[in-house]
């Protein structure tokens, strides 16, 4: 009888010990699974048009398809989208583990495909981020990172970022396509009826901002290993007037490499590319006043050269002072004891009121008046 009682009880611990293994392996499951969507992205003034996309996950071979064609927002500023009846937005799956693409890069009139396996190191990183929650200040929330985005480049580079509401991250810049050959009615038997070639596609095919920027810059394929350069820097903000305070909602830091920045989400940035844009916010008793400053990529880029020579790590500032009457604006990049003033950057500055009225909507200052702040970006951004 004891004999007995002595094997129900080592089988009950067994179904106990059986039970805890699965719920764990069952909760590991869920902590590798997460909702993202993959997008793809291109620089403004190097368009591509993709013939197919996909993004691979789990061990089966499953894939998610990228269902835009034409792309060229931005460098990792996504415009595509998955088929709605392959993917549910609260649909949970494992990281990105491949990722499968043919495209057209117009600029160079060449194709490129990738059919490429994202290292584990990779996907152990994903992971890490997809698990962080950052906190979006102006809607007072939490955000998880939530796109997958392939930017595509000129010479066949394929770049990876993470983004968020309020954030984006480029996690890898070593990726490489290989250039093939084939017809225009290959890559689009539609696209064969209105032009000869895939030289008179792509030309047909490009704006005409495009097309001047292709005629006065070529296409400076060393340009994106200068965008992706980073350097050990602080960004400080400073205020003149004793009364004023600075916003905490926004503060906005765009990088050349394609990374943006809420400031206070949370999650800084160590080592960062040149700055391409910033805003910020400060406020002056029930006056609130915001600046837009849009950096020379030529200046930025020699100075931060010339700042930090060959030792990327040494501690730097790069430093926004507003006057005490908000009206003028000093820039520059303290590395040890040298200042480095910046003096070509675009800068508009507004003001808003409790009273209002309609010359809120245009800027109290700015030292370029005849330029739209939508027509400023870097060459290759």
């Amino acid at each position: 009888m004891n004999t007995i009682k002595y094997c129900f009880i080592i089988i009950l611990l067994s179904f106990g010990v059986i039970s805890c293994s699965s719920n764990k392996r069952m909760e590991k499951s869920k902590d590798s699974k997460f909702s993202w969507m993959p997008t793809v992205a291109a620089p403004y003034n190097y368009p591509i048009e993709i013939k197919y996309a996909f993004v691979g996950f789990g061990t089966e071979g499953d894939e998610y398809p990228v269902m835009d064609r034409m792309v060229h927002k931005g460098l990792g500023v996504p415009r595509g989208a998955v088929s709605l009846n392959e993917f549910e937005e609260d649909e949970k799956q494992e990281v990105p583990n491949s990722i499968n693409v043919l495209w057209l890069s117009y600029s160079e009139a060449k194709y490129y495909e990738a059919k490429i396996k994202l290292p584990k190191a990779l996907q152990d990183r994903m992971t890490d981020l997809f698990k962080k929650e950052l906190y979006l200040r102006p809607q007072k929330k939490r955000v998880k990172y939530e796109n997958f985005v392939i930017t595509l480049l000129p010479g066949g580079q394929i770049w990876l970022y993470l983004a968020a509401k309020g954030r984006r991250d480029l996690i890898c810049d070593t990726i490489q396509a290989h250039e093939v050959k084939m017809p225009l009615k290959q890559f689009d038997k539609e696209a064969a009826h209105f032009a000869k070639n895939t030289k008179e596609y792509c030309i047909n095919s490009m704006d005409s901002d495009v097309v001047a920027n292709l005629q006065t810059n070529g296409i400076p394929m060393k340009l994106w290993d200068t965008y992706r350069e980073r350097f050990n820097y602080d960004i400080r903000l400073e205020l003149e007037d004793p009364k004023a305070r600075l916003g905490t909602t926004r503060t906005i830091y765009n990088y050349a490499n394609g990374e943006f920045v809420y400031e206070y989400d949370g999650n800084p940035i160590d080592m960062k590319a040149r700055l391409s844009e910033l805003l910020f916010e400060w406020n002056v008793g029930e006056t609130k006043y915001e600046g837009w400053f849009y950096f020379d990529e030529h200046e930025v880029i020699e100075i931060f050269r010339k700042a930090f020579g060959e030792n990327h790590n040494q501690r730097g500032e790069f430093i926004v002072r507003v006057s005490k009457y908000n009206n003028k604006f000093e820039i520059f990049l303290r590395v040890g004891v040298k200042e480095y003033p910046l003096k070509k950057t675009k800068i508009y500055a507004f003001l808003t009121t409790p009273r209002g009225g309609e010359e809120e909507d245009e800027p109290y200052y700015s030292n370029n008046w005849d330029i739209n702040p939508d027509d400023i970006r870097f060459i290759g951004g």
